[in-house]
This record gives structure tokens, C-alpha cells and sequence, in this order.
């Protein structure tokens, strides 16, 4: 809940375009450090009030309370931006919130922060601090667009290397006839589950394109399963192909971070394509709908007791630290064992249930099991901090089921009210990876 609101807190200040724009720290420090000053001042007015009256040698009835003429209008402030909170909390029950949400709040919070600052000075002195916030407030917020927004979607520059393992690589490969890939480089040759592989891509634009296409690189493993994939426009989406024009040379360098439960290990095959977001065409390259770059290989993680190891936190009180399938490639009616190595963090507050599913995408559930752990020999109000668990699953598919990579989905629930522990303050089941289902004979 705390990482929660703090994200709460800097968006409410300065976080911008997709949640990807961030100030340097010191940006928020120093919100923060003005808002706890303004909010200590507000709950101290009365008593720094009859300090600065007795050294005046006043002992007017002014001099005395909080020295607020009318205590109800800072009631009303409070009340307001405690009711915008309580509904914002409700909203974090709902979908993930946001610091815009306290926006309708940002009057009453601006008075009573300002009203606060202004109550450690003399009343003399008072009329210093509105001027003395405007200006550190307003140069602040004049120097966002150019120094935090601008220098975020400005246009990458190519380093001459993106890594010293791999050097660039020169071809001459058109897309739709529309842009031509003259260069690309793999930022690695391996790398390891939870790992981000970079790419650079050098383009040449040959006509000006009709609309903004976007552009993905996919990394597939040998059952054909894609593994991770990143999509944007070129540029990281500061160069649409709408602006181009021909003979235009764009750097595109893109960041494809592979999954902390990807299998290892693998050989992951790295394809590009380009593709028009609104209908899903590919532009034709070679006769395909996409290119390969070449190869990486992931390696297994640090070697450990457990295969594929992770550590997936559910609601403070189970972690799951590793998984396995027995097989990555199905067909209907077979079945797949699913094994799960839990670890108590905490004390669980019961007996909790575990749900798997195996799912085609969108949502539709082909194979699922629910129990609790062990099939109820492990109940886990009965495990200890620290202990752990191996838990097997068996999901079966129908001979019905339909061919196509399905995703394995776990999570934990409570069996009364069915509320599951969250994960990230989620609460979608978390996907361990893919198997691929063929067709029946």
C-alpha cells in the first residue's frame, strides 16, 4: 500500500504522458517537504499564534484559539479532502488509481498547505510566503515542459554501439515498399529470465507511408511460443511514419525485457515487423510478415534448489518461488502436471485455495483445478514463516479443446468470500508462461 500512494503522491505533482514520464527526485522531495511543513503549520497554528502574540506583548482575545476567524470554512476544507481521499481508496479496490483522482481536491489542499506555511511567521512577516512560494513554484513549473516533458519524446540519438558484446549489423530489407531496415544490433547474445534485451534498428524511409505504422520485435522460442514482445512506433513513438519523408533515416531502439517466468533454458529466435495498429496488417517483407534479426540464447537464473525460480509475493503472507511444467506442448485430452514451491512469509491468516487455470486467450478456462494446497494435507494456516511447500496440479484438457498457445494462470483465494491475495496490488491471476496446444489426429 505504500509503494501505492506513493505513486499516488508524485502523480498528483508531476508524472506525465503514460505514467512513463518521471522528475528527478528531487522534484517530489521537495513537494513532499512543502506539503509536511504547510501541514505541520496548519496543526500548530493556535500554539505558534500565542507564541508570537506574547513576544508582541499582546494579550488581545486574538491572541487566543487557533487563530482562525472562522473555524468552520477550515472544516469544510478538510472535510472535502478527506471524502476525495475515502473515494480514491474505494477506487484502489476498483482499478489502480491515479494522483489525477485527487485533482477535485486540489483547491481545498492548496489553502490549507498555504494556510499552514503562512502560520510560522509572524503576522507581520506573513505576507512573505505567498511571495516567497510563487517564486520557487513557478520557475518549477515553467521549466517542466522543457527540462522533465521535451527531452522525453525528443528524438533518440545512435550511440555508435549499443553494447560492446555485438557491433551493428548492415542489410538493406523493405518492408511493403515503404521502409527499408538498413541496420540492426542485438544488444546481447544471452541473457536470463527477467532480463531486458536491447535492439537497435536503423530505418530508411522510401515513401512517405499513408499512416503511422507500429513496429514490434517478438522472441519466440523452438514450440513456437512467443516468450516476450515489445510494440511502439519508431523512435520510442517520436518518429510516426506518418512524417516521414523519403529519404529519411531513423534511429529505433527498443527495450524487449523477457518475462522472470520465461523456461530456460532456450533459444529464443528475434523477429521484427511493422504492422498497422488499427486492422493488425503486416507489411510484406520477402514474402512473410516479419524478418528474423537472428538468435539469443536464455540461460537458466542463478542455479538454485528449484526450477524456474521466482518470487511472486501474495499479499504479504505466500510467496511462490518456484514452478515447473512437465511438458510445453499438448495436444486435447492430454493432461499437464503443474508443480508449485511455495514459502510462507508470514503467519497465513487461513486456510487458503489455490486456483489453476490453463486458458485460451482471451478468457476462455479449458482445464482448471481448484484445492488447497497438497489437496487439503497442507492447509496453510498450519505453515510457519519461512516453510515451504511443493503443491502438484494436474489440468486436463477436453478432447474439444481448440488448437493454439494457451497461458497457465494461478492465484490464492479466500474460500468463503473468494477475494483473492493480491500480487502487486492486483488481484488477476498471475500467468506463469505458455504450452502449446496442436491439433488432434
Amino acid at each position: 500500500m505504500r509503494s501505492l500512494a506513493a505513486g499516488v503522491w508524485r502523480s498528483y505533482w508531476a508524472v506525465f504522458g503514460w505514467f512513463n514520464v518521471v522528475a528527478d527526485e528531487w522534484v517530489y522531495a521537495l513537494y513532499t517537504l512543502l506539503t509536511l511543513i504547510g501541514l505541520a503549520g496548519l496543526a500548530a497554528g493556535g500554539p505558534l499564534r500565542r507564541v508570537y502574540c506574547r513576544r508582541a506583548g499582546l494579550e488581545s482575545a486574538g491572541c487566543h484559539g487557533s487563530g482562525v476567524r472562522d473555524p468552520w470554512q477550515i472544516t469544510l476544507l478538510l472535510l472535502w479532502v478527506a471524502g476525495v481521499i475515502l473515494l480514491l481508496v474505494r477506487w484502489t479496490q476498483i482499478s489502480h488509481p491515479q494522483g489525477r483522482l485527487l485533482f477535485p481536491a486540489a483547491g481545498a489542499i492548496a489553502i490549507l498547505v498555504a494556510w499552514g506555511l503562512v502560520n510560522w511567521l509572524p503576522p507581520r512577516h506573513q505576507h512573505w510566503i505567498p511571495l516567497a512560494l510563487a517564486a520557487v513554484m513557478l520557475p518549477l513549473a515553467l521549466w517542466m515542459p522543457a527540462g522533465v516533458i521535451a527531452p522525453a519524446y525528443a528524438s533518440p540519438v545512435p550511440p555508435k554501439v549499443i553494447s560492446t558484446e555485438t557491433q551493428p549489423m548492415p542489410v538493406d530489407i523493405t518492408f511493403g515498399g515503404l521502409m527499408k531496415l538498413r541496420s540492426y544490433e542485438l544488444g546481447a547474445t544471452e541473457l536470463k529470465p527477467g532480463e531486458t534485451l536491447p535492439i537497435a534498428l536503423t530505418w530508411e524511409a522510401m515513401q512517405p507511408p499513408d499512416r503511422d505504422y507500429s513496429v514490434f520485435i517478438h522472441l519466440t522460442d523452438e514450440n513456437e511460443i512467443l516468450q516476450a514482445q515489445q510494440d511502439s512506433y519508431p523512435g520510442m513513438g517520436a518518429r510516426s511514419t506518418g512524417d516521414w519523408t523519403p529519404g529519411d533515416t531513423i534511429y529505433d531502439p527498443h527495450q524487449v525485457r523477457v518475462p522472470e517466468t520465461a523456461p530456460a533454458p532456450a533459444r529464443l529466435r528475434v523477429d521484427v515487423g511493422v504492422y498497422d495498429y488499427a486492422t493488425g496488417q503486416r507489411l510484406p517483407v520477402n514474402g512473410v510478415d516479419q524478418w528474423t534479426l537472428g538468435y539469443v540464447t536464455l540461460l537458466p537464473s542463478a542455479p538454485g534448489d528449484l526450477p524456474h525460480s521466482v518470487s511472486i509475493n501474495f499479499g504479504d503472507e505466500i510467496a511462490l518461488v518456484g514452478f515447473d511444467f512437465d511438458r510445453r506442448v499438448m495436444r486435447p485430452g492430454d493432461s499437464l502436471t503443474l508443480t508449485l514451491w511455495w514459502e510462507a512469509l508470514a503467519q497465513p491468516a487461513q486456510d487458503y485455495a489455490v486456483f489453476t487455470h490453463l486458458v485460451l486467450p482471451p478468457d476462455a478456462v479449458w482445464a482448471q483445478k481448484d484445492a488447497q494446497p497438497q489437496n487439503g494435507a497442507a492447509p496453510t494456516s498450519s505453515w510457519e514463516p519461512g516453510q515451504r511447500v511443493e503443491d502438484v496440479y494436474t489440468l486436463t484438457l477436453p478432447d474439444d479443446a481448440p488448437p493454439g498457445v494457451y497461458f497457465v494462470e494461478i492465484g490464492i483465494y479466500d474460500r468463503k468470500t473468494f477475494d483473492r491475495l493480491p500480487v502487486n496490488f492486483s488481484d488477476k491471476g498471475v500467468v506463469l508462461g505458455q504450452v502449446r496446444v496442436e491439433g488432434g489426429e
